[in-house]
């Protein structure tokens, strides 16, 4: 019944969004639509700024919709492609690829964000970032968020086993296999009670979010270089998943068939405490807040491959204006306003947004910033992305099936990685 609702307001929504200004002879404010999920601090940020813009643009009136994560992306892509939508919406930085072969987004109108070209824009965001909301080259919308990965853990537990959380969190994977065996509880039964580490289970997109990084650091990747085949079952990639897969049947840090599968909280099992440690993005941090593990957990940088690439993984979120928008440098304004209170959404979000990026050594930034602020913008200069094509999907959801078969049933590696090669293989036949 939720979706329906969202999805009938949707439908009047862009009734308003591509009509005219005026009705019976009325001037009415140019309205412009903007859509994102409903991630809370987001949601919070936008209802505080939408009023400031209104007082200060008297002409202009937003009507801001949030969809519930799991329906918002199907929603979008649904009204996108019939030619209406919002003005303006939030998107992940692997859709991006899609958008543009659709011609559903517009390129950045980057006067319309103060610049005078292109390359001035680009001085003005932190080094690399902008390869995130690019294609080709070409910039498609500034950050909502641009995250890092890094390793929560439980200081609380760290202390509980005799270790100094301080010196003592792991800095390979060697050292979590070690670390996490002695945070872990199990019962006379076999149970876990208590795991060490786990990865998130929670769908293809959060999985090649950790894998990534992990076969860069083995040296490997999911393609070549011009990603016309894939190299999924290479030494190294093979490396990668025996690590990983060691961690469960070997070293016995924890196990995939416990825990939460929530795919909107995957973090839920840290903050019951359930699980010592795990891998996470700044965005977590807000999410901890209010709760009991808030006073005692700690982020350090991702483990590494002793003597491999050193590498996290970054991602992001952008504002994208709709191609088929009559009010397209308007949105271009709003989001010129909007991307420029990186302060505000930082506090709220725990998002670093690369635009502006003196605004990270503000004193108002200083005093806000948590003890992990630089860590995660340090990540930011090794961290790998995604692999941005159009047909994203055939690879996430090929890398999600091998991790569950090696992880979950113990799968041969070997096997299981030329398998998914081969899938992805006649996957690539067809995006030609």
């Amino acid at each position: 019944m939720k979706r329906i609702v969202v999805l009938l307001l949707s439908v009047v929504v862009v009734g308003s969004a591509f009509s005219g200004g005026q009705t019976g002879g009325v001037e009415k404010p140019e309205e412009i639509v903007y859509w994102t999920h409903d991630f809370a601090p987001i949601v919070e940020t936008v209802n505080t700024l939408i009023p400031e813009y209104e007082a200060a643009n008297p002409g202009i009136k937003i009507e801001y919709i949030n969809f519930p994560w799991t329906e918002f992306e199907t929603a979008l892509a649904t009204f996108l492609a019939t030619g209406e939508g919002p003005d303006i919406f939030g998107s992940g930085d692997r859709m991006t690829a899609n958008w543009v072969k659709a011609g559903l987004i517009a390129p950045v109108e980057y006067k319309l964000l103060g610049y005078n070209s292109l390359k001035d824009m680009e001085a003005d965001f932190t080094p690399g970032s902008l390869r995130t909301v690019s294609v080709k080259g070409v910039p498609y919308g500034p950050h909502i968020e641009h995250n890092t990965e890094a390793l929560y853990i439980n200081t609380a537990h760290y202390k509980e086993v005799g270790l100094n959380p301080d010196t003592d969190y792991p800095k390979s994977w060697n050292d979590l296999a070690k670390v996490a065996k002695k945070l872990a509880i199990v019962d006379s039964g076999g149970n876990f009670t208590r795991e060490g580490f786990d990865f998130n289970y929670t769908g293809d997109t959060d999985c090649v979010y950790f894998v990534i990084p992990i076969l860069a650091q083995f040296g490997a990747s999911v393609f070549n270089s011009d990603n016309s085949e894939c190299l999924l079952n290479s030494s190294g990639a093979v490396k990668a998943f025996k690590m990983m897969q060691s961690l469960v049947y070997d070293s016995k840090v924890g196990t995939p068939k416990a825990g939460s599968f929530d795919p909107y909280f995957a973090q839920q099992d840290f903050i019951e405490e359930q699980t010592s440690m795990m891998l996470g993005m700044n965005w977590v941090e807000p999410t901890l807040e209010g709760k009991p593990i808030a006073d005692h957990y700690k982020v350090v940088p991702v483990p590494q491959l002793e003597g491999g690439v050193k590498s996290t993984f970054a991602y992001s979120w952008y504002w994208a204006v709709n191609a088929n928008s009559q009010k397209q440098d308007d949105g271009w304004r709003l989001i010129d306003f909007l991307s420029s209170n990186q302060l505000l959404w930082y506090k709220n979000s725990r998002f670093i947004q690369p635009r502006h990026p003196q605004w990270m050594d503000t004193p108002e930034a200083n005093a806000a910033k948590t003890p992990y602020f630089d860590l995660f913008v340090e990540a930011m200069e090794y961290a790998k992305t995604a692999i941005y094509i159009t047909n994203y999907t055939d690879y996430y959801q090929a890398i999600w099936r091998a991790f569950q078969a090696v992880m979950y049933d113990n799968a041969d590696v070997e096997k299981t990685l030329n398998t998914a090669k081969s899938e992805i293989d006649a996957a690539i036949a067809t995006w030609k």
